[in-house]
């Protein structure tokens, strides 16, 4: 039998993993390359064209390895899907290795497509074949946490349907329990002002946070994780008051 223990302390951490939905040109890339350094970031598509440049000049430290979702008639999806995938888990047990930084999938989605692909060889099948990819995505999860790393999972959005009609609504692309799995869920967008918000829809941390708006007003910036992760992790209304500490986190303001 396991030894029960007394719990009579709290440590406040700031380990974190999130999804963050938004439309193309938003400022997704952009928030990733402020999380805790140094980044690993597994590319999936151009999303980081113009945004890292901006990041490399400042010293922001990241590695990158980049892949291609395999399609088209003349290859052999589901074998050129698994070759990929084989790749991929190399690169990602050697970030996990390091026990430092952040992880980012960009895009998650198309993570997820290549995870299908290698299964099926195609991207949708009946329900019930699902259960290996949510065994699958959920041990990919529980590694990240067990390696103390951090992950940013960077997800399009799409039109919601509506018992089989748009609703005119946007949902995020992305693994189906990615966000019941995730600690907090953000919104990233551009509002009419020209000013960059990022919404929390919620967080598992700090239930508080849900519907918080966060913007730079002064400086029509995007937020960065840094100010998010004081969300997430502080509670004021408690006495004292909960607060993490930041300070051992080396991450770019943005």
């Amino acid at each position: 039998m396991t030894p029960w223990q007394q719990v009579n302390s709290v440590t406040i951490g700031t380990q974190f993993q999130i999804a963050v939905a938004g439309l193309p040109k938003q400022g997704k890339t952009h928030f990733a390359f402020t999380a805790p350094q140094p980044l690993w970031i597994f590319n999936f598509n151009a999303g980081l064209i113009g945004v890292q440049e901006k990041f490399v000049r400042a010293g922001v430290q990241a590695q990158m390895a980049t892949y291609q979702v395999p399609s088209g008639p003349e290859v052999d999806i589901q074998a050129e899907a698994q070759r990929i995938w084989g790749e991929w888990e190399a690169d990602f047990d050697a970030a996990l290795a390091t026990r430092q930084g952040t992880i980012i999938f960009d895009t998650h989605y198309e993570h997820n497509q290549l995870q299908r692909l290698k299964e099926w060889g195609k991207l949708s099948m009946n329900s019930q074949h699902y259960t290996v990819i949510n065994s699958q995505y959920k041990s990919i999860m529980r590694k990240v946490r067990e390696s103390g790393m951090n992950a940013v999972y960077l997800c399009p959005l799409k039109e919601a349907y509506v018992g089989g009609q748009p609703s005119g609504n946007l949902e995020p692309r992305q693994w189906g329990e990615l966000g019941f799995e995730v600690d907090a869920n953000l919104r990233v967008y551009r509002g009419q002002d020209g000013i960059f918000h990022i919404a929390f829809v919620d967080c598992r941390f700090n239930p508080n946070v849900m519907g918080l708006d966060l913007y730079d007003h002064a400086e029509g910036k995007l937020v960065n994780v840094r100010n998010v992760l004081w969300q997430m992790f502080s509670d004021t209304s408690i006495d004292p008051p909960i607060t993490p500490d930041l300070s051992g986190l080396v991450m770019a303001e943005g």
